[in-house]
């Protein structure tokens, strides 16, 4: 694989860092997760949902990993740390600046002795700056980063997205920082401090409509389920279910009238163009509605394929995961855990065709691989009973 011979050490927790950490595993390093000998990583606990005790949040952003508990808060504990560091390429983070720093695990005293080490650090707020050791989740990061102001209907109070959408993307850009100080690393021989925050990596994923913004120097108006920039583009309900629309070219509306049986629509002066379409939305809505409402989703479906109109179902994630498409991308991986047996996780949404395939591992549990990481570098059976009796590890 891509990463193969590159290890991290990831002594991150909860969402983003493990993320960033787990795709990396998915592309070929060895990952260690270090966790607290009391408890582990606190999404360990976090939910509902558990099965067996374990959590579908842990669960979802740990695969391919090795974890190794160590209390970094004990001295002993850093030295074990500084002496897997001499084996490892990167390391990530997701404390607030202070805890770090208060630890002697930041980049500054890392870096002494390993220029060659590339250091991730992902923080809420930003390293500098008045938030700078401000804690925050991601319910906070949507609220601060605008999203909750562009999202539902005109009208309606902020919304909160169903998903911990700062957490992931946050991961994703970190895992991208790192490939790129991977790639200088290896052409320069100098390692570098990856620096990633959860506001800025929600600011930049909004990108389309903070431009918006940054013409109009006003908030972008909500559009419910609507898109903002195309008509069009929304789901409608039908008899039985709802079927998603998404004419975002005149030669598709064209196309979605002679399916309709309605080709006087294309010739509507207020519909002609897409502008037009935006300008005269709620009408075309109204229209639209009345005539969806005649026939079911999978009827719609069939008629608006025929016409090569894009469309598509509103799935729930039964639904989602029966889907032949979904199905046949095998986005859904099954791994044998420990604990749980057989088990779907979700996978990368990309493929290295020309890479070696990996063995993918499950989870682990808290702790699973200490003593065999311990023993790779040199630990004696007595010396692992040791720390564990001064809980350590």
């Amino acid at each position: 694989m891509i990463l193969e011979g590159i290890r991290v050490l990831d002594i991150s927790n909860l969402l983003a860092g493990p993320y960033c950490a787990m795709i990396l595993g998915e592309m070929g390093a060895e990952v260690i997760k270090i966790e607290h000998p009391q408890g582990g990583d606190p999404a360990r606990i976090m939910g509902p949902p558990f099965c067996q005790g374990q959590s579908a949040l842990a669960l979802s952003v740990n695969r391919n990993k090795k974890s190794l508990t160590l209390d970094l808060s004990k001295e002993r504990g850093r030295e074990i740390f500084l002496h897997l560091l001499k084996n490892a390429q990167v390391v990530v983070e997701n404390f607030r600046p202070d805890m770090v720093e208060e630890m002697g695990l930041g980049f500054s005293s890392l870096n002494r002795g390993r220029p060659d080490l590339i250091y991730c650090s992902i923080t809420g707020f930003g390293e500098r700056g008045p938030y700078r050791d401000k804690a925050g989740t991601d319910t906070i990061f949507q609220g601060m980063g605008g999203v909750m102001t562009v999202s539902g209907e005109p009208g309606d109070p902020p919304l909160r997205l169903g998903f911990p959408l700062a957490d992931v993307v946050t991961g994703v850009y970190a895992a991208l920082g790192v490939m790129g100080a991977l790639y200088h690393r290896a052409s320069t021989g100098k390692g570098q401090k990856v620096e990633v925050n959860l506001l800025d990596s929600l600011i930049a994923l909004q990108t389309p409509r903070v431009m918006e913004y940054f013409i109009t120097g006003e908030n972008p108006p909500r559009t419910g389920r609507s898109s903002p920039f195309g008509a069009p583009i929304q789901f409608f309900e039908t008899k039985e279910g709802y079927i998603n629309l998404s004419v975002f070219l005149d030669k598709f509306w064209h196309k979605l009238c002679k399916a309709l049986n309605r080709e006087d629509l294309a010739e509507d002066p207020r519909f002609a163009t897409n502008p037009d379409r935006m300008k005269n939305r709620k009408e075309l809505q109204k229209i639209l509605g009345d005539i969806f409402l005649q026939k079911t989703a999978k009827e719609w479906q069939i008629i608006l394929e025929e016409h090569d109109v894009p469309n598509g179902p509103v799935h729930t994630y039964q639904e989602m995961f029966r889907d032949p498409q979904v199905q046949q991308n095998q986005i859904a991986v099954e791994l044998d855990h420990e604990i749980l047996g057989p088990m779907r996780y979700v996978g990368l949404p990309f493929h290295l065709l020309s890479a070696p395939p990996r063995k993918r591992t499950a989870p682990p549990m808290a702790g699973e691989h200490t003593v065999e990481i311990l023993k790779e570098e040199g630990f004696s059976p007595a010396e692992i009973e040791e720390l564990k009796k001064q809980r350590i590890v």
